[in-house]
């Protein structure tokens, strides 16, 4: 009886145990120290970060004086045990916080201590800010590249020179504001109850060269004003006949403020030269009033808008 009762309590008492060392599996032991930079191992509370489940990064979030455990105002130091052999990312006041190996009084950034998990902060915290910690095994945050500029097509803000024929068309410059807010935009005035045309050229005869097989990407911001549709057209100059785009960017334009639309097209086996119509249409009735500018072709959808003059960027 007496061996019985021995081994009962034994089990219970191993029990205990495994479920303890479980729960410091899943919990992470927080300490951060509320006066000075020096660690005290004691002062402790448990959070859990989230984890993306996508990426594999652990993030944390917290408000400084509001998030419950969260470091408050004049805290410096914040330690974790997911830091140990880890790389991290700090981001306060919504900027990636650069590390600085040192981190000491009067130098900005932070420092990372891998091995005993827990970063040094500079400045230090302050009330109601909000930080992001992220956590992950790889150093592999992303960098984003810049796209390049290119605008394959000259005088991109000057629709009235002598690259652009206006068919029909009263062309006014510098009337309206553009997406970044510059007062670029023309005015279009297309004639009624006739053909209107606003064509690149190139300066007569030469159009806009283009490459077998490639394609093209035009787009221009347009405040719609009185246009009832804002029709579009490429068609083969040199190599070929015939049209190879054409449709309508009314449907891209939303209210009544600056947008910016765009087609594409692709040149044909053969095709050398086209010539492109950013306003084909006939105008029923009256008079039509629209506003057009930063007009770009390029080979690349994500390139940047450049301004161009009298040389292309390719």
């Amino acid at each position: 009886m007496k061996r019985l009762f021995f081994i009962v309590i034994a089990i219970f008492v191993c029990s205990v145990s495994f479920g303890q060392r479980y729960y410091n599996k899943t919990e992470s032991d927080v300490r951060y120290n509320k006066v000075s930079d020096n660690i005290d191992p004691h002062d402790s509370v448990y959070y859990k970060p989230e984890v993306d489940l996508k990426t594999g990064v652990e993030r944390i979030q917290f408000i400084a004086n509001v998030t419950t455990n969260a470091p408050i105002t004049g805290d410096s130091i914040f330690i974790l045990k997911e830091f140990t052999g880890k790389h991290v990312k700090l981001i306060r006041a919504g900027a990636v916080q650069y590390q600085n190996t040192t981190a000491t009084n009067g130098k900005l950034g932070f420092r990372l201590d891998a091995t005993n998990g827990f970063i040094v902060v500079r400045p230090a915290f302050v009330a109601s800010e909000l930080v992001q910690v992220e956590i992950t095994n790889e150093p592999n945050w992303a960098y984003y590249t810049i796209p390049t500029k290119q605008n394959l097509l000259k005088y991109s803000e000057e629709l009235d020179n002598a690259v652009w024929f206006n068919f029909n068309i009263t062309n006014t410059p510098n009337i309206e504001y553009d997406l970044t807010g510059r007062q670029t935009l023309e005015r279009i005035v297309l004639a009624g109850s006739t053909t209107n045309a606003l064509q690149y050229t190139n300066g007569g005869t030469d159009r806009f060269a283009t490459i077998a097989g490639t394609t093209y990407y035009v787009t221009y911001d347009i405040i719609k004003g009185t246009l009832t549709q804002s029709s579009y057209n490429v068609t083969i100059y040199e190599g070929g006949t015939g049209s190879i785009a054409t449709g309508n960017t009314f449907s891209q334009i939303i209210g009544s403020a600056v947008n910016r639309v765009g087609f594409s097209f692709t040149a044909p086996v053969g095709c050398t030269k086209v010539t492109i119509n950013l306003i084909s249409q006939v105008t029923s009735g009256a008079d039509q009033t629209g506003y057009i500018g930063r007009a770009m072709v390029s080979t690349n959808p994500n390139a940047n808008y450049a301004i161009t003059t009298t040389a292309i960027i390719p």
